[in-house]
């Protein structure tokens, strides 16, 4: 790995993202947690998420790139565009979190 750089994320590059970036979306969900629904796509959710995200509040993450090769992200948004979070004990205990 000597070619290694952090770029923001962009919605074309959702398919170059790790495995578990791409159809993990718990977060950015509100279903409950261990419900699976049949025909539930995960990566579909997750790209609409990202798509949604980007267009109203701007890059919402960060890509590792080592050797032109995605190997990890990292997201961040308000906490209202992470329905999930309404289900964690670890809910923002502030407004000033939350804002």
């Amino acid at each position: 790995m000597d070619d290694l750089h952090i770029v923001p994320l962009e919605l074309s590059m959702v398919e170059e993202l790790p495995h578990h970036s791409r159809v993990y979306a718990f977060w950015e969900t509100d279903r409950e947690p261990g419900h699976c629904e049949r025909g539930y796509d995960d990566s579909f959710e997750k790209e609409a998420w990202l798509s949604a995200v980007l267009l109203e509040w701007g890059v919402c993450g960060q890509v590792l790139v080592a050797d032109e090769r995605a190997v990890g992200t990292v997201l961040y948004a308000p906490p209202t565009t992470f329905p999930a979070t309404n289900c964690s004990p670890a809910d923002p205990s502030t407004p000033m979190l939350c804002s």
